[in-house]
């Protein structure tokens, strides 16, 4: 049993917690000044940031290999490759009441932006955002978000995605801490996600570090509940 974003779900099978991140951040004299609760306040927040798009890049990176897929290389995305991957999901099983997402390339947004019944006032009541600020939102039972990152399949070929949210998982164990001498360690806990800080002195850039690290694993649960949108 695997849970997934508040969901629990049966699966048989083995994630590896395999993915360690971590970021740095050596203090200067100034921060040297300041109380602990000071610094944590002034660098984890940039720290999580950057932490969470590691981890987003881990996910990302799973989608091309969905043996699924609507649409066409080297082409313009339609209406119809869009309806398709919702049918697709659907004849995978997928749950009616969790939402489906598509995550998006810049350039497919652009294709997206281009279809009437998307983004035309008179065709869509009350989505004229997405062509005033281009907003998409979510359309045919899809909630779409653009991402930069969005791996590319092959050289200019773009493998956007539309999957509903227990296709994968991600799966993660706290660290835990220690009273080692020199070293100062804490755990933040967010949505039953751990991320540990500590400082120690770093010998390889002569100063006092603090350092943000987690370890996870992903991994596709349900290969049908994944669909790539080629374009």
């Amino acid at each position: 049993v695997v849970a997934i974003f508040g969901s629990v779900i049966k699966f048989s099978g083995t994630i590896m917690l395999d993915k360690y991140r971590y970021v740095k951040h050596v203090l200067s004299d100034a921060d040297m000044k300041m109380a602990s609760s000071d610094l944590m306040a002034q660098y984890m927040p940039p720290m999580v940031k950057a932490l969470a798009q590691r981890i987003e890049d881990d996910l990302m990176n799973l989608f091309p290999l969905f043996t699924g897929s609507n649409g066409t290389f080297n082409t313009t995305l339609t209406e119809p490759d869009i309806r398709d991957c919702r049918e697709d999901l659907l004849d995978g099983s997928a749950d009616l009441d969790l939402p489906v997402y598509g995550v998006i390339h810049q350039h497919a947004e652009n294709d997206l932006l281009s279809i009437a019944r998307l983004t035309e006032e008179d065709k869509a009541p009350g989505f004229g955002a997405a062509l005033s600020r281009a907003f998409i939102g979510t359309r045919f039972g899809i909630e779409w978000f653009v991402r930069q990152g969005v791996p590319r399949a092959s050289g200019t070929n773009i493998a956007n995605r539309v999957f509903q949210r227990n296709a994968i998982a991600l799966v993660q164990r706290p660290l835990g801490t220690t009273d080692a001498p020199g070293v100062s360690m804490s755990e933040s806990m967010d949505n039953d996600f751990s991320i540990r800080f500590w400082t120690a002195w770093d010998s390889d850039r002569g100063g006092v570090a603090i350092v943000g690290d987690v370890l996870y694993g992903v991994k596709i649960l349900r290969d049908p509940l994944g669909i790539r949108l080629l374009n």
